[in-house]
């Protein structure tokens, strides 16, 4: 059987107080997945206000969760 992915929304952090020479892998975090597009904006929403003054942005960006690993048979 072959693996269905399902739909989700990663929350993502981009730390926009370091300085150019810190590489993109340094300044981009994924905070979380959630399952809705409306948790979504309202998690992005919330982030943005509450982190204004830290100079970071959130958004969310569609992705894919794969199923785990297939049980071992009993």
């Amino acid at each position: 059987m072959g693996r269905r992915s399902q739909e989700a929304f990663a929350i993502v952090r981009v730390d926009n107080f370091h300085d150019e020479g810190v590489s993109i892998e340094n300044r981009v975090t994924v905070k979380c997945i959630v399952w809705s597009l409306a948790e979504a904006h309202q998690e992005v929403d919330r982030l943005n206000r509450l982190n204004s003054a830290k100079n970071c942005h959130y958004f969310w960006q569609t992705t894919r969760v794969l199923p785990g690993p297939e049980p071992e048979p009993t």
